[in-house]
């Protein structure tokens, strides 16, 4: 394994303030061989300019500038350069321990990724702690990283550069919330084995204000079942179910009160039921319940009494 060229990807947008703090700890990682690869996605600070001087002074960063297309898009551009034989990522308002690299080396081993804990600095730095698995299955990770809220940081796992090719595995650019959720789901439905270690050698800093990201979970409800479905055999366990049930409400809702369907699919009335009603408590939620489960008997009757009465039972 150490031998074997590494991926890395960091998407840079108007960073300057940090940038130089997350290159340096890259570069100085005692695992050396690996290529860095920095996108500018059409920064309007001297993001641009430090890039290039990265690459100018060390022949493993390499430059690249596109116009603004969000950090999807700017992951996208680094995964159509990359030549390792893996890829990591890392945002340029974090950094790295020096031993970041090294620890995925240790722990891929045979697996198709490899996880790392998570050092949050916020308020008061917190370690998001994994046990330390070798050939976990795929479905046992998933349960393990949905209830810290880990699943989509790319930045604590390590993917196989030729599961992402053979695949076509990309960051869906159309969404901005939870893309990063649907970019592992997408990996692990091709992925068998999985490692996981207690080391946290990235240290995240999580946004000082709530941000808007242009869309909402309404968007990634859909592939984000597709992808539990598929891994999990329609079996989803109740843990993830019920960690998701707000998503899959909202999601029916809008589908309902926004006139975009005529009738509900059985595939979202099925959800629906397993994710919401199962778990629903009082009589407010189960008039609304209801509503929605037999809304396909008469649309537009069901249609006006949820409009009306949504509000007051959600």
């Amino acid at each position: 394994m150490s031998d074997r060229l590494y991926s890395i990807i960091v998407p840079v947008y108007n960073a300057e303030a940090t940038l130089n703090r997350c290159v340096d700890s890259i570069l100085a990682q005692t695992y050396r061989n690996f290529e860095l690869i920095l996108v500018d996605d059409g920064s309007r600070d001297r993001s641009a300019e430090i890039i290039d001087e990265y690459a100018s002074a060390d022949p493993r960063v390499i430059a690249i500038h596109k116009l603004n297309g969000g950090v999807s898009s700017a992951r996208n551009a680094g995964l159509d350069r990359a030549t390792g034989d893996y890829v990591t990522f890392a945002d340029a308002d974090d950094y790295v321990k020096s031993e970041w690299l090294e620890t995925f080396v240790c722990v891929i081993k045979e697996n198709d990724i490899a996880v790392q804990s998570l050092l949050s600095c916020g308020q008061s730095n917190e370690i998001i702690s994994l046990r330390e698995e070798n050939n976990l299955n795929v479905q046992s990770l998933i349960i393990e990283l949905v209830p810290k809220q880990i699943l989509g940081y790319v930045f604590v796992k390590l993917f196989k550069k030729s599961i992402i090719d053979l695949h076509h595995i990309r960051f869906e650019e159309s969404i901005r919330y939870r893309e990063d959720d649907l970019f592992v789901l997408k990996y692990l439905e091709y992925a068998t084995s999985c490692a996981s270690t207690e080391k946290a050698c990235y240290l995240y800093f999580p946004p000082k204000k709530k941000k808007n990201y242009g869309t909402t979970d309404l968007e990634c409800t859909e592939p984000f079942f597709d992808s539990l479905n598929k891994i999990f055999n329609r079996n989803i366990p109740e843990k993830i179910l019920t960690l998701y049930a707000y998503s899959v409400k909202n999601k029916v809702l809008d589908l309902i009160l926004n006139k975009k369907v005529p009738t509900l699919s059985d595939k979202y009335t099925t959800l629906y039921h397993e994710a919401v009603v199962v778990r629903s408590i009082g009589i407010k939620a189960w008039i609304l319940n209801n509503l929605i489960m037999y809304y396909n008997i008469a649309p537009l009757i069901s249609y006006h009494i949820i409009k009306i009465s949504s509000r007051l039972l959600r």
